[in-house]
């Protein structure tokens, strides 16, 4: 695979962890906009996309079967335009749960499409190392563009939503310098599958709730940081994008860190994801140490109500 291949594919990357979180700096506009949605309901938003992309992950090995993985990526991408961009053009949430459930569908097609592309045609070293940039790209990305997101949302909702046009030059350029990738065939897929371990079912419950406990940082922090009185509505977006900044370096970082911790690696990355949750926790006390109100107080606060459009 030349380069401008590499790039492309490798720009998929950000479609996965900044296709949900983008709307996070939406949720408090969204719980105003709305009041008399219940704000958890409105949380769902952010969460919808999520859940809506396990039936295309199911179809994903059926798809790439019959059809050119390019085409499977350019199908999603353009559900991902459809779903992400849609719901500035909305008036009812019911229409926003809509479009976020249609890209759902769209991650799914697009990152185990891109996944797999990556582990047929990187070997070793080299499929390590195009891993971590996965992670990097995912972290340098993420942290761009939710800076970009969380300054758009002083304009309000519907302009958070429309920062989902960047997908518009993926689409470009998968277009232009991906080659076609011929479908896979039946037998090479079926021999695959048997020859997975038991332990790679275990790795899949993990990783998947790794992935749950992660998305309660962007399902909740806009809400959160409202309750306490914390900064203003761009500020979501810059305290996800700092996060990701420690995402860009431990992927850049990844495969001397797995040279040299080899299995302590995943026990430390635990620990250091503990002590964040932990961290978490203490912003919630006031000054003199008891709780602050519910996120049902945000309306009467008023603090961002001139940004709802």
């Amino acid at each position: 695979m030349n380069v401008r291949s590499s790039i492309a594919l490798l720009c998929l990357a950000v479609t996965a962890t900044f296709g949900t979180m983008i709307a996070a700096p939406a949720v408090k506009l969204l719980a105003v906009a709305f009041p008399d949605t219940d704000a958890l309901l409105v949380q769902w938003v952010v969460t919808l996309s999520s859940l809506f992309i396990l039936p295309s992950l199911f179809m994903a090995g059926y798809l790439s079967r019959r059809f050119p993985r390019k085409n499977i990526l350019i199908a999603g991408l353009l559900l991902y335009l459809l779903g992400g961009v849609g719901p500035a053009l909305s008036d009812s949430l019911s229409v926003i749960f809509v479009f976020r459930a249609v890209l759902g569908l769209g991650v799914g097609l697009i990152s185990p499409t891109f996944n797999s592309l990556i582990a047929e045609n990187f070997q070793g070293k080299e499929r390590a190392r195009m891993n971590g940039f996965v992670t990097a790209i995912n972290g340098i990305g993420g942290a761009v563009f939710l800076s970009i997101g969380g300054m758009i949302a002083a304009f309000g909702w519907r302009a958070v939503f429309i920062t989902y046009l960047y997908a518009v030059i993926l689409l470009i350029l998968v277009v232009l310098f991906l080659p076609a990738f011929p479908p896979v065939r039946h037998e090479q897929d079926a021999k695959a599958s048997r020859k997975l371990p038991p332990f790679f079912y275990a790795v899949v419950i993990a990783g998947g709730t790794h992935t749950m406990l992660y998305f309660l940082i962007p399902t909740n922090l806009s809400l959160y940081l409202a309750d306490n009185g914390i900064g203003t509505v761009s500020t979501v977006g810059y305290l996800s994008a700092l996060s990701l900044i420690g995402t860009f370096a431990a992927g850049t970082a990844l495969t001397v860190m797995a040279r040299l911790l080899g299995r302590l690696m995943v026990p430390l990355a635990l620990l250091l994801m503990s002590l964040g949750f932990s961290s978490h926790s203490y912003g919630s006390r006031g000054v003199d140490g008891s709780r602050s109100s519910m996120p049902d107080r945000l309306c009467r606060r008023g603090a961002f109500s001139g940004y709802v459009q």
